[in-house]
């Protein structure tokens, strides 16, 4: 039995230089007494250096998870919550809220959620029904999430990145 509740947060490269708030909520999450973890498919050595608030890369091995098999890393795991940290991460893993009895949030940080190509109108329906909450940046991409058919019922929260 786990004594802290689980997080993964789902990110394609960790660390990154252009994704300090991902370094900063997963430092925030552990602080707090989560058992957070990073899910990604790659780690870039030289991006460690920069983040000195980060443990070494040898501390963290049994919480940064690197591999291409996303639902690998997510079933051995086994957490409380699923965090997506970019809508296009979310696409084909909605099964696992059932499987897992998993929490699901999504971020959407861009405006790709509004802008779909032809024959892409309902990509964001298989997600939709399995999320437990959506984060946003901005009113305007909630609109656009809302167009694309997010119910407005669904829990959200609008946090704007600073």
């Amino acid at each position: 039995m786990r004594s802290a509740r689980t997080i993964a947060m789902v990110v394609y490269e960790f660390p990154k230089i252009a994704q300090t708030f991902i370094v900063s909520k997963f430092l925030g999450l552990r602080k707090l007494g989560w058992d957070a973890h990073i899910m990604c498919n790659r780690s870039n050595p030289t991006s460690w250096e920069l983040f000195t608030e980060l443990p070494a890369a040898a501390e963290l091995t049994n919480v940064i998870h690197i591999s291409a098999n996303r639902e690998a890393q997510l079933l051995k795991l086994d957490p409380d919550i699923i965090h997506f940290e970019f809508d296009s991460l979310a696409f084909g893993y909605s099964h696992l809220k059932e499987l897992l009895h998993s929490k699901i949030i999504m971020s959407v940080r861009a405006h790709d959620v509004g802008y779909l190509r032809p024959g892409q109108e309902h990509r964001y329906q298989e997600i939709w029904s399995h999320l437990d909450a959506l984060h946003l940046v901005s009113k305007a991409i909630w609109r656009h999430a809302r167009a694309q058919g997010c119910p407005k019922t669904l829990p959200h929260f609008i946090i704007p990145i600073i």
